[in-house]
C-alpha cells in the first residue's frame, strides 16, 4: 500500500523524555482478491513516545469505498523518533 504520513509535533523538547505528536496518514489500498476492490484510507491519529523507545498511537482507520471507519489504538516499543534530540 502507497502511503504517505504528515505529522506536526504538538510538544517536544530536548530536555523532555517524551513528545507528542498529532498527524494523518493517507494511502491506495490495494487488494488481491477479487472478493473487495481496492479502496482509498485516511488515518488521522494522536502518537506519543517516551524514552524513544515505548510508543501509543490512538487514531481512526477511514475507507472511502466501503464508507465506514474504525478507532485503533497501538502500543509498541520502537519508534525511535526521541533519540534524534541525543
Amino acid at each position: 500500500m502507497p502511503q504517505a504520513t504528515y505529522g506536526y509535533r504538538l510538544w517536544d523538547d530536548k530536555r523532555s523524555e517524551f513528545f507528542v505528536m498529532v498527524g494523518s496518514s493517507a494511502g491506495y489500498n490495494f487488494q488481491l482478491s477479487r472478493d473487495f476492490s481496492n479502496q482509498i484510507k485516511v488515518s488521522p491519529f494522536v502518537y506519543a513516545e517516551y524514552i524513544g523507545v515505548i510508543n501509543v498511537k490512538i487514531g481512526y482507520d477511514y475507507a472511502t469505498k466501503i464508507n465506514k471507519g474504525f478507532p485503533f489504538i497501538s502500543v509498541g516499543l520502537g519508534g525511535f523518533h526521541a533519540f534524534r534530540n541525543l
